[in-house]
């Protein structure tokens, strides 16, 4: 069953944020419960926006990418702090 307090605490501090993050880090715990809660996606990474990569990305609510770090606490996420 996924952990649903560290997947809500994460779209708080999501939708609280400066701005909508293109990408995020994320324990290994957190990214288990977003994979059991369906709420991780796979989608093609495109280089300057343009140029196919032709390898898939996991994302978060489509237009998240999400980089699972091992620096992080099972249930930590790591937001961007900086511009757009």
């Amino acid at each position: 069953m996924p952990d649903s307090t560290s997947i809500t605490v994460l779209d708080q501090a999501i939708a609280e944020h400066k701005f909508r993050p293109k990408g995020i880090k994320i324990g290994q715990d957190l990214w288990s419960a977003l994979n059991a809660a369906d709420r991780i996606k796979w989608k093609r990474g495109y280089l300057e926006g343009m140029v196919d990569s032709h390898i898939d990305f996991p994302v978060l609510d489509e237009n998240i990418f999400v980089h699972v770090s091992p620096e992080l606490d099972g249930h930590g996420y790591d937001l961007p702090q900086g511009a757009e």
